[in-house]
């Protein structure tokens, strides 16, 4: 009877992996089809959806919107990071450009663009798989990574030469190496493995898409301000030994981050003059979420205006005559970034109540579940407004379903939908923005679904 209550109490929660168990992901040989193949199925299913969407819409693996494939096709070349003039440029994040050298440079523009995003897009799906599975069992996990395969934005998005996909891949991959520390920590074991490959995956995102240094702030934020209050509350005692585990931890997290992104920050000290840690974009995306002719044709008018492209191209000529006309010239990336950067701030500080205004536009637009596209089919911008706002309800309601037990867990997902959300809130915000965070919202919809169905199916 001992040995029998023993087994009971140690048996793993039914929503999570016990440590010494299969990688989660590994077909279960002894249930049904769904439960053995499912996962495949769906990474299946990832890939073809975006096959044959690339299939119909050839044109936008052709384009080239952000200057990556350009950046690209310079790195193979052996010309490095280099602008159109061929000098040395920070202007965009180096990871995806390197990631894309080889295969644009053997399958040329649009496969190499669509060989590269196919891949992360599968294995984005099986990371959302794992996400979910560790967070809220294998069921949601399931329905969490068929949400991620069958996403509009991520859809889309795979077909162009763009940051989404990949950034997606990175911060869902970290949230799973997060997952596994805390769920080692939870048990008194050493994590100092998955915090290096965690410190060493932030890094990668962070050269990816540098808003993931918000994310670091609001994650860590909590931790600290716990730390500090415990050595204020008690400063001759001892620290916890689960703190002092965690504190270990992102010493690790931070070493390996710095290793990562050390390199970037030499080269550009090296070929610009300046320690550059994200990029010379930040000036542009901020002045153009924040001047009088935005505020003027968008956030002072009805919800759903969008800005025409000829005005934004004629205040983008207004921005080059203007620093040419300043004495002296503005010329080179940084000083153009420290000069649109300042001109942005004074705009904020002469009309800080529209600024106010325009932060809770961009918000709306971050999140905004409708395409704010006028050439989108009727059928088309019914049919993804319908999804994304079915998702959107569902993971409203996963979150608040979830148990205090689970939302340590949970927390870091969180906080990367508050980061992504602040920092877009006061730079350039639409709802490509939000893709990444497609995965978590992906899991929260797929809990709140499971949980409805159990609930309306319980005696």
């Amino acid at each position: 009877r001992d040995r029998s209550r023993e087994r009971r109490v140690t048996k793993p929660d039914s929503n999570e992996t016990a440590p010494n168990s299969p990688v989660a992901g590994v077909p279960d040989e002894t249930g049904s089809f769904w439960d053995r193949w499912g996962l495949e199925a769906i990474v299946l299913a990832a890939v073809l959806v975006r096959a044959i969407a690339a299939f119909a819409r050839p044109e936008t693996l052709a384009a080239d919107p952000d200057g990556y494939v350009r950046l690209a096709e310079s790195v193979a070349t052996g010309h490095g990071l280099v602008d159109e003039t061929g000098q040395p440029t920070a202007y965009r994040p180096p990871l995806y450009p390197l990631l894309l050298a080889g295969p644009v440079r053997l399958l040329g523009h649009s496969t190499g663009v669509l060989a590269a995003n196919l891949v992360a897009s599968a294995v984005l799906v099986w990371l959302t798989y794992l996400l979910g599975r560790g967070l809220f069992g294998p069921a949601a996990a399931r329905l969490a990574a068929a949400v991620v395969a069958f996403d509009p934005l991520l859809v889309l998005y795979t077909l162009q030469p763009m940051t989404e996909v990949p950034f997606a891949l990175l911060t869902t991959l970290l949230l799973v190496l997060l997952l596994h520390v805390r769920r080692r920590e939870d048990v008194g074991e050493s994590s100092t493995t998955t915090w290096l490959l965690a410190g060493l995956v932030f890094g990668l995102a962070a050269l990816c898409r540098p808003t993931v240094w918000a994310w670091l702030v609001v994650l860590t934020l909590p931790w600290l301000l716990r730390a500090a209050l415990q050595r204020l509350r008690c400063p001759s005692s001892p620290t916890k030994p689960g703190l002092s585990r965690t504190m270990t931890g992102w010493a690790c997290f931070g070493v390996a981050t710095a290793v990562v992104v050390l390199p970037w920050v030499v080269r550009n000290t090296m070929v610009l003059g300046r320690p550059v840690l994200m990029t010379t974009h930040g000036g542009y995306t901020l002045l153009l979420a924040n001047n009088p002719v935005f505020y003027d044709e968008v956030v002072r008018q009805p919800w759903g205006t969008v800005w025409s492209g000829e005005s934004l191209g004629t205040w983008q000529d207004s921005l080059d005559e203007a620093m040419a006309a300043e004495e002296p010239p503005v010329v080179g990336e940084l000083s153009r970034d420290r000069w649109m950067r300042r001109r942005a701030l004074g705009n904020v500080a002469d009309e800080p109540t529209t600024f106010l205004r325009s932060c809770y536009v961009r918000v709306l637009r971050f999140w905004n579940p409708a395409p704010l596209v006028a050439s989108v089919p009727r059928s088309v911008f019914w049919g993804v407004t319908f999804y994304a706002a079915v998702v959107f309800g569902l993971a409203i309601g996963g979150l608040g379903t979830t148990s205090s037990r689970e939302q340590p867990r949970l927390w870091p997902a969180v906080a990367l939908v508050v980061a992504l959300t602040a920092v877009h809130a006061v730079y350039w915000s639409n709802a490509r923005m939000r893709a990444p965070l497609t995965p978590v919202v992906a899991v929260l919809a797929a809990c709140g679904a499971t949980r409805f169905f159990s609930a309306r199916s319980a005696p």
